[in-house]
């Protein structure tokens, strides 16, 4: 079973001497077959990923929450963008950028989030790696960087939220099956993705699209429909792969119902 992270509030006076151990970021996600992306990141992300919608229930709501998932292999705990210990693509993630530290909401009198990290975690060292703070007991230009990221990811996360909600109510979701043919003849289709209804986007009225275009959303709902077509070449990067059966077609198939909303 795997151990629940157990977040704490990033404090120079106790974590001073904490750094990130080489390769943290690029080891964690050559186990992830999917990592998460905001709305701002899909004009970078599209270039390498196909990028899908995925859902949960929100407790106590049967209201769903969207999530922008770019999925980089096919197979679970299996990364085709790590290749010999490193990443190979020219966009990195902001979950990559900022990992091992998180958004947490701030100790007792404090408002808003503040920084946290896992300090029994193993990407944490006081050997080698990238320093939080310096000798004098200032951020340094890594953990300032982090922070930065972090600080803009509040305001990306509420923009993702309002966008995935925006096609949630214009019934423009639909799940959409990848379904993968191998050179042996056997089939495998992945199941729980979500993509944008091009039918429903195209009946749109002109005044819905000028609203989608003026709250920032047009353009990402575009991204999200070119980036479908990277399962090509994410299928190309299975086939690199030694000791894989190769697929020799992928498609997605989309259900013919948009998803309840």
């Amino acid at each position: 079973m795997t151990k629940k992270r157990e977040l704490v509030e990033l404090n120079q006076n106790i974590h001073g001497d904490l750094k990130v151990v080489p390769g943290a970021a690029i080891s964690q996600a050559s186990k992830q077959h999917i990592i998460g992306v905001k709305v701002n990141e899909l004009g970078q992300a599209l270039s390498a990923f196909p990028v899908f919608l995925m859902r949960s229930k929100q407790p106590d709501s049967d209201s769903p929450l969207w999530a922008l998932s770019a999925i980089t292999s096919f197979e679970q705990n299996v990364n085709l963008f790590v290749v010999d210990g490193q990443w190979d693509s020219v966009y990195v993630p902001s979950a990559m950028r900022t990992f091992p530290m998180f958004l947490t909401v701030a100790g007792q009198g404090k408002e808003g989030y503040s920084v946290g990290i896992d300090p029994e975690s193993s990407v944490f060292s006081k050997e080698s790696g990238d320093a939080l703070f310096d000798e004098d007991g200032n951020a340094t230009d890594y953990l300032s960087s982090v922070t930065a990221q972090l600080d803009a990811d509040i305001k990306n996360e509420v923009f993702t939220y309002r966008f995935t909600k925006q096609l949630d109510e214009l019934g423009l979701i639909r799940e959409g099956n990848v379904v993968l043919r191998f050179a042996d003849n056997n089939e495998h289709t992945l199941k729980g993705l979500h993509t944008i209804n091009e039918e429903k986007f195209n009946e749109l009225s002109d005044e819905t699209i000028l609203a989608l275009r003026e709250n920032g959303f047009l353009v990402s709902i575009y991204a999200m429909l070119f980036s479908v077509f990277q399962v090509n070449s994410l299928a190309k990067r299975h086939n690199l792969k030694d000791g894989t059966i190769k697929i020799v077609d992928v498609k997605v198939e989309p259900h013919s119902q948009q998803v309840a909303h």
